[in-house]
């Protein structure tokens, strides 16, 4: 099973992880806005997969998550005590929903948001 996630920020990279030690699916493509980012956490993960599961853990865009059972959204805004993320109509919140409408667009077998609170 191919599964996608999109934001490689604390959660989205707690959830590649708990993946990996599950062994949930055969490969996990993590996408982030940052390239660099995703691949640097794709690396960091896949050197845990000799401890846990083999599968394939790497770096791709919102293409290579065609054909993906789930794809999770873990992408948002940081926040911090003083700006919450309910605020919708900042530019960068809307960014955030434009690139789930291109994850959609991947038609995913199934689709799930996370989100952290502060």
């Amino acid at each position: 099973m191919k599964v996608g996630i999109v934001g490689c920020g604390m959660v989205g990279s707690a959830s590649a992880y708990a993946l990996v030690m599950h062994g949930v699916g055969r490969e996990i493509v993590l996408v982030d806005l940052n390239r660099a980012r995703a691949e640097a956490e794709a690396n960091d993960i896949f050197h845990a997969v000799p401890f846990a599961h083999p599968l394939t853990v790497r770096a791709g865009s919102y293409a290579d998550l065609t054909g993906t059972r789930v794809v999770v959204i873990a992408g948002g805004v940081a926040q911090n005590r003083a700006k919450r993320a309910c605020n919708c109509s900042s530019g960068t919140q809307m960014s955030s929903i434009r690139s789930c409408r291109r994850c959609y667009a991947s038609r995913p077998k199934r689709f799930c948001s996370l989100s952290a609170i502060l």
